[in-house]
């Protein structure tokens, strides 16, 4: 009963480019109720999956059932036909079935009966899919006899860890991966069936270039490991589950940072000092290679040398705690009075001064600016913006920087 690591890709439209890496694609008559499905499926490559989804299922067909089921009849030749568990339609034998349930909205309280009712529908798969409000309570979807799929950006991870799992080469529905995240980013086909789970936490998560950075780094060592994104904002609820689910270790990014270092058992130096963590391991120990990247890429002050730092968490701590290394005298903007007030309460970073922010076209602020907020920093000699993506090559060479150090620490991590 159990599929081991299959991919079903979903067609958007009957033409799409189906990857020649998956097993299986979806073919959704809800979406192109015109096709002529059986010869489609006749030419087809791949074993199709036929299914006719409902609005309230997260799909496009809002007609009677007994419509519904006259499309479902026309898909002679499918491999399997995917049916609701509530679904008023009884196939033939000459189809397996692959009962599913979808809850768009939340995470339902009873998954386990829920798996019960299909089996009883005679599925020769199951397929559930919920909606959890973070990566904690998406763990849930993992823990059933079949492992299920979330929804949205919490639910994500779990569609790179599933037996069975989606993909498709538009935006379906909120978390599908495209088949280049599953096979070329993750790596889904070198993963074995528990493989040792890392990744990157935080809200919002769902822009993290990370995953491209660590499963390369994994693959190239051949370790069974994956490096996934995981959207929560309360880290030791988190972390409980993380490593009850063979979690070893975390990337840390906003707003966890602060939390992390609290969290940690074996904080090590620099996490003491300025009270933030960019990386937990399972045993406990934590670290800041924010801090390493700061002191790599920024310049050494020359003489008395200002420098802005703008934002108050967890990455402004490390930049404030490595501009103090380099000999800078640093000043800080932020527009919560009370962020600056609880990081000035940190010995380390008691000597700041806070500063108004400048307008572009003012004079420089500073000799150099670290600005790791969303805002668009003042003209510097020096500016480090962390912001990445199109037009910001400095926050791509603070990820990588930050990364490489992280890739050390994981590598060294107890199997």
């Amino acid at each position: 009963m159990r599929l081991t690591r299959n991919v079903i890709q979903t067609l958007v439209q009957p033409g799409d480019r189906i990857d020649r890496r998956v097993d299986r694609v979806e073919l959704r008559l809800d979406l192109y109720p015109d096709l002529d499905a059986a010869a489609f499926i006749k030419r087809c490559r791949k074993p199709v999956v036929a299914c006719v989804r409902r609005v309230r299922d997260g799909g496009s067909f809002s007609g009677a059932e007994s419509e519904r089921v006259a499309l479902l009849e026309r898909a002679a030749g499918a491999a399997y036909l995917d049916l609701e568990v509530d679904a008023d339609f009884e196939p033939d034998d000459d189809f397996q079935r692959l009962v599913s349930f979808h809850d768009c909205a939340a995470m339902p309280h009873d998954l386990d009966g829920i798996f019960e009712r299909c089996l009883g529908r005679g599925a020769d798969v199951v397929k559930i899919v919920a909606t959890p409000r973070d990566s904690t309570e998406a763990f849930r979807l993992l823990d059933l006899p079949v492992p299920g799929l979330g929804l949205g950006d919490a639910g994500a991870f779990t569609r790179f860890l599933a037996p069975l799992t989606y993909c498709a080469r538009e935006p379906i529905a909120p978390g599908i991966p495209t088949p280049e995240e599953l096979f070329d980013e993750v790596g889904l086909r070198r993963l074995g069936d528990k493989p040792a789970l890392y990744g990157v936490a935080g809200r919002p998560i769902a822009h993290s270039q990370s995953p491209k950075l660590h499963n390369a780094a994994f693959a190239a060592a051949g370790r069974d490991a994956a490096y996934l994104r995981f959207d929560t904002d309360d880290l030791p609820s988190f972390w409980r589950a993380f490593l009850a689910h063979n979690g070893h270790g975390l990337s840390i990014t906003s707003p966890l940072k602060e939390q992390a270092a609290a969290l940690a058992t074996a904080p090590d130096d620099v996490v003491k000092a300025c009270g933030a963590a960019n990386t937990l391991l399972a045993d406990g120990r934590a670290f800041n290679t924010d801090y390493h990247a700061f002191l790599e890429l920024v310049p050494p002050a020359k003489g008395e040398s200002q420098a802005l730092v703008m934002g108050a968490g967890g990455a402004a701590r490390a930049a404030i705690l490595a501009l103090k290394e380099l000999g800078y005298a640093v000043s800080i903007w932020n527009r919560t009075p009370a962020r600056v007030a609880a990081l000035r309460r940190t010995p380390a970073l008691q000597d700041i001064a806070v500063r108004t922010l400048l307008q572009p076209g003012s004079p420089d602020p500073a000799a150099v600016v670290i600005n790791t907020t969303p805002r668009e920093p003042p003209a510097a000699r020096f500016v480090l913006d962390l912001r990445y993506g199109p037009g910001h090559d400095a926050g791509l060479a603070f990820l990588d920087a930050q990364a490489r150090r992280q890739i050390e620490l994981f590598a060294v991590d107890v199997e």
